[in-house]
């Protein structure tokens, strides 16, 4: 397989710091389809950039004409999540590489540092509780306008890698907060315009841009989304106002009748006229991933 491009994306007037230089290259090394990096010695990389784990000569910065050691851990982790999402968006979202990443999360998280940070006066675990991964997630996918994906291809290309990337880590519960799940379902299947107005009938193109994201949390981390749809223990985050229904489903959360609308609307998308034929597979592949989903859990039950 050919090599991946990957940039560290720095500001157009800055240089890369030399700890962020040295993490984008552990990150762009385990990422080459070529690589017999193992995720294990990855993230060990990684936390040997952690400002309490580096050698004596790491991470020296100028200050005032002095010399200053290394920076804050929460300034760290910020920056470090702040790349490991920002090469996230650089792979292409059916690319192996997106696993890859994944996999090195869940490494991290598996990593006994023992080592325990403070931030915003709790104390976490590195690296069991990745701490400000989920902060970070979050701030990333707010800088998405969702509106603007059927017109900007390169922002729909980088909202559908961050999405893989994101669906992954919920796969297997290494991040297990459903709501971009949510944001990416809801606007691509509960904001059907009305079809008596003019947006109904030139709503092909928004669909064409919405479906790859939505239909790769189907086939990624549907299971766990239809296991969280079943349980009655359902998580207090669920139902803050970002998780509500679009404009054709009331409810907030996840619940088995808000998956069996997700299933109904692509159903419908297979046989819409407007919709590109490379659209109306991806609506197949996730009725038939869900139905296969609902066929397992009810084997499971008897």
């Amino acid at each position: 397989m050919a090599t991946l491009p990957l940039r560290i994306e720095c500001r157009a007037d800055s240089e890369p710091w030399v700890i962020e230089q040295r993490m984008f290259d552990t990150l762009n090394d385990f990422l080459q389809p070529s690589s017999q990096m193992t995720s294990a010695q990855a993230a060990q990389g990684l936390n040997d950039c952690f400002p309490l784990h580096r050698a004596d000569d790491d991470g020296i910065v100028e200050q005032d004409g002095e010399e200053s050691k290394g920076e804050e851990p929460e300034s760290f982790l910020w920056e470090m999540w702040d790349l490991v999402v920002r090469v996230a968006q650089q792979v292409p979202y059916k690319h192996p590489s997106q696993d890859k990443l994944a996999e090195l999360v869940k490494a991290l998280r598996d990593l006994n540092s023992g080592t325990r940070v403070d931030i915003w006066g709790i104390e976490r675990k590195l690296w069991e509780d990745l701490p400000l991964l989920h902060q970070q997630i979050l701030e990333t996918g707010n800088t998405f306008n969702l509106q603007e994906l059927h017109t900007n291809e390169e922002k729909r290309e980088r909202w559908q890698s961050f999405i893989a990337f994101i669906a992954r880590l919920t796969s297997d519960k290494t991040q297990p907060e459903p709501i971009f799940a949510i944001w990416a379902l809801r606007y691509a299947l509960e904001e059907e315009p009305d079809s008596r107005a003019r947006a109904y009938h030139t709503q092909g193109p928004t669909l064409d841009a919405q479906m790859p994201a939505a239909v790769e949390w189907i086939l990624v981390s549907g299971r766990v989304l239809y296991e969280s749809c079943q349980s009655s223990d359902k998580d207090e985050r669920a139902d803050y106002d970002a998780t509500k229904g679009g404009r054709n489903f009331k409810g907030q959360g996840l619940s088995l009748e808000r998956w069996k609308f997700w299933k109904q609307r692509f159903a419908q998308i297979q046989l819409f006229d407007q919709v590109r034929e490379a659209t109306k597979v991806l609506a197949k592949e996730a009725v038939e991933e869900m139905e296969a989903i609902e066929r397992e859990a009810n084997v499971q039950k008897v």
